[in-house]
Formats: C-alpha cells, structure tokens, sequence
C-alpha cells in the first residue's frame, strides 16, 4: 500500500466515525440516548462515585431489552466493569457492562446487561465488651452498618433440587447471583455480610471477579431460613 492508499483508508475511516457521531446527536426516538458512562459507581454513598456525561446508542435487535446493544463514539473510553445510565429509558436504567468493549471502524460497541436490583449490602456489629471481655451497654443500639448503599445489580436466582441425606425427601436450595460492577468498595465485601431483596435475606458466602482492578464482581448468597422481614 503506498502513502495515497494509505491516506485514502484513514479519510475514510475519519469519514465513518464522523457520521456515526453525527448521528448519535441526532434525536433518533427509541435508539440514541443522553446517558452517563460510569467508571466507578463508588459505595453507592454521595460523593464517592464518579460518571461522565455522553450521549449512546442502545437498542436490540430482537427487541430484548435485558440485553440490548451499546455503541458510543471511538472518542468515549468504555471497557468492561463500566456502568451505563439512561435517565430517559424506562424512567431510569442502569446497565452493567460485562463483556469487553469492541472497537468498530466508527464507534465503540458493546452487548450490555440490564441491573435489574439495587441492593444495600451491610454486616453485623459485633457487641462491644470490655477489657475482661463482658459485654457492656454501647453508647449506639445499632447492631448493623452499611458497607454499600443501593448499588445496581443484575440478580440471578438458582432454585436447585436436593435430595436429603440423613432425612426423606427432596429440599429445595435457593441461591442467588449477584453481579456488580468491581471497585474498591465492592471488592472490600466480606462472606457472612447480608442483604434483604423481596422481603428475605440473603447471606453472601463466596465471591468471584476477574481478577482485575476494574470488572466485575459476583457474590454467591444463600436465602436465610426464617429470614424474611
């Protein structure tokens, strides 16, 4: 390919990410949307997230709305872990982006997953005691704190059928995924911290991520017997 080929290839594609940012702008109903990119949705507690104001388009082809497709101008950086919310879709929808971002000739493209929760995970207080070890009277009756407060989520139930070893009969697990995006705060989350969704707590037992300082993170939890508030 010699210099005029070459230069010909770039116009072009200057040309195609030109008109997809053209359009993107356009006021396309059901398609392009104003929306906030967020690289790091904090501890759910004001001030301690941070987001970026650009404008998408997302839609599905297959008119499924759990997860439609992403695409945002080259100019935008998105990658996996980011957060999307669109104020106007469905009177506000967050999307967790779970997968790798791909570069397009004119726009960056991903499949993203819609949060379909918002959960307050929070951990026990222990008693306070003194320093022969009783228990005394704390100067707060708060007996739990908030780790993180109405982060988006995309839940998963697992109903699982178990026949019982030392009784008849079959019992029935009920284990619940739970998908978020990794930062500090969510990587922080320990096993035996809880969280109520539809009336019932859930503990967390175990927790699994990519592995990266940006991703995402999902906690296995288990219903609790009699724990529905």
């Amino acid at each position: 390919m010699d210099y005029h080929e070459e230069e010909n290839v770039v116009n072009i594609t200057d040309r195609m990410k030109n008109d997809f940012d053209k359009m993107l702008n356009s006021n396309i109903f059901g398609q392009n949307w104003a929306c906030d990119l967020i690289p790091d949705i904090g501890s759910g507690f004001p001030g301690t997230g941070h987001s970026i104001s650009t404008r998408c388009v997302c839609w599905s082809r297959d008119g499924r709305q759990e997860q439609p497709t992403i695409r945002v101008s080259t100019s935008d950086e998105i990658k996996r872990g980011d957060m999307v919310y669109i104020p106007a879709y469905d009177g506000g929808t967050f999307f967790l982006i779970a997968d790798q971002p791909q570069l397009e000739p004119n726009c960056r493209s991903v499949k993203a997953t819609r949060c379909n929760s918002f959960v307050t995970i929070k951990t026990a207080i222990p008693p306070a005691v003194d320093k022969n070890g009783y228990e005394i009277t704390p100067d707060s009756e708060e007996t739990e704190r908030a780790i993180i407060s109405n982060i988006p989520a995309v839940a998963k139930h697992i109903e699982t059928i178990n026949g019982g070893s030392n009784v008849p009969g079959l019992t029935i697990s009920d284990t619940l995924t739970l998908t978020m995006q990794l930062n500090e705060y969510t990587a922080a989350v320990q096993p035996e911290t809880y969280f109520t969704m539809n009336h019932s707590r859930y503990n967390i037992y175990d927790s699994i991520s990519d592995g990266l300082q940006h991703g995402t993170i999902t906690f296995l939890c288990t219903r609790q017997a009699g724990g529905r508030e």
